[in-house]
């Protein structure tokens, strides 16, 4: 994350670089403070997150990833960044299922924290691998990722 804040920095300076340089040849702090002021808040604050915004825009087109990666680099990043509710069945490395509901109460870590899950209701799991009913008294589950084997999702409402 420091490389790529030391990146960012370098490249949004190589744009402005031109603009810098006329910036204090007009000796515009002299001349007109208030524009210096509104000059060095676009260069210093604006610009930098405008820039990100742009290139996770231009990463995200079909163009681009055809010759780039994605820049999610996980996909579980990817699945749950997109805060859709899902009817989630986890199997675990000793191939116990757990069932229940990624709803939006629910939440999944991201990078670079370790993978964990809350499911904010669990259920009961039938003989035909179809959700049954909602557990009496209980909260919800957190599963942490070293456990999952692996997560299948089903669209919300079609249990």
């Amino acid at each position: 994350m420091i490389t790529d804040a030391i990146a960012y920095s370098c490249i949004n300076y190589a744009i402005f670089s031109g603009p810098i340089l006329l910036v204090d040849g007009f000796n515009l702090l002299e001349k007109h403070p208030g524009w210096f002021v509104a000059f060095c808040i676009l260069a210093l604050f604006i610009a930098p997150i405008l820039w990100v915004v742009i290139w996770k825009w231009i990463r995200t087109r079909d163009i681009f990833q055809r010759n780039a990666p994605h820049p999610t680099a996980k996909p579980w990043d990817y699945v749950f960044a997109q805060r859709k509710q899902y009817w989630a069945k986890i199997t675990l490395q000793d191939k116990t299922v757990i069932g229940g509901l990624y709803g939006s109460k629910s939440f999944a870590s991201s990078a670079p924290a370790e993978e964990q899950i809350y499911l904010e209701e669990t259920w009961v799991i039938n003989k035909n691998g179809g959700f049954d009913r909602r557990k009496n008294d209980t909260e919800g589950v957190i599963i942490l990722g070293r456990d999952i084997s692996y997560i299948e999702f089903r669209k919300h409402g079609d249990a």
